[in-house]
């Protein structure tokens, strides 16, 4: 499959998710040279909102999960991070990062994952952050570097 993006920020409107996406992580991302769709940008006005996260998952290599209390209280996140979840397992392939902006007990569906630790004031530099760019540049198409 033909990506358009790199990744696909899915996060929590609230605040301070909202603030921290946009004004660290996307520029951080801008920055490093990825292809980065994230709502306020990148969904065309008019269409249908599931239809805009479904297509952003696809289109994406990667959905990063900006993860808070407040994104697994919501239904649209949960949304997004299960599409991911599960296009993953249907190409065998990693789809889904997290990163895990304060510390909140994680549920079930989420322990499994080896997650990115964002919750010491992250500033988006660093070698957490560099384990982030590192994993976005990976193995692109036909690699096979993929989930056994």
């Amino acid at each position: 499959m033909t990506h358009n993006y790199d990744v696909f920020v899915s996060y929590r409107q609230a605040e301070p998710d909202r603030a921290w996406t946009r004004t660290t992580l996307v520029p951080a991302l801008d920055a490093r040279g990825f292809s980065v769709c994230v709502d306020y940008r990148s969904f065309e006005l008019g269409t249908a909102l599931i239809e805009s996260m479904a297509s952003a998952v696809q289109l994406s290599r990667f959905t990063l999960a900006v993860l808070s209390p407040r994104f697994i209280a919501s239904g649209f996140t949960t949304l997004e991070r299960i599409m991911a979840q599960h296009l993953g397992l249907e190409e065998r392939d990693r789809r889904l990062l997290g990163l895990v902006l304060e510390k909140f007990p994680l549920p079930l569906e989420l322990r499994s994952f080896v997650l990115l630790d964002a919750t010491g004031g992250a500033t988006a530099e660093g070698p957490e952050f560099d384990r982030l760019f590192r994993a976005l540049s990976g193995p692109k198409e036909g690699s096979v570097d993929r989930m056994v």
